[in-house]
């Protein structure tokens, strides 16, 4: 108990004084600046990129996919063609 009060009592004054120091924040104008700077070259870098990604997802790969879609939609309409019909079996019908 006397353990459990003195850690709780330490916290609250470290929390004091913490908060009660000026010099932790103060703010640097400079590196907000040159923060700011290095968020915006993030910005544009990632936008360049997404465009680029945005064109060769519909300039490659749409037409990349359709060009490999037809010809095997063509093959399964042939092997849908050679397939046996439906049988209904006796036992089937009785289970029903």
């Amino acid at each position: 108990m006397f353990r459990l009060l003195a850690t709780k009592q330490t916290i609250k004054s470290n929390g004091r004084r913490f908060l009660s120091s000026s010099s932790i924040l103060k703010a640097d104008p400079a590196k907000g600046k040159k923060f700011a700077e290095k968020n915006e070259d993030i910005i544009k870098h990632s936008q360049t990129s997404s465009a680029t990604w945005k064109k060769i997802s519909l300039f490659l790969a749409i037409p990349a996919i359709l060009i490999c879609a037809v010809p095997v939609y063509r093959v399964e309409q042939e092997h849908a063609k050679h397939r046996k019909s439906f049988k209904s079996h006796p036992r089937r019908q009785m289970a029903s």
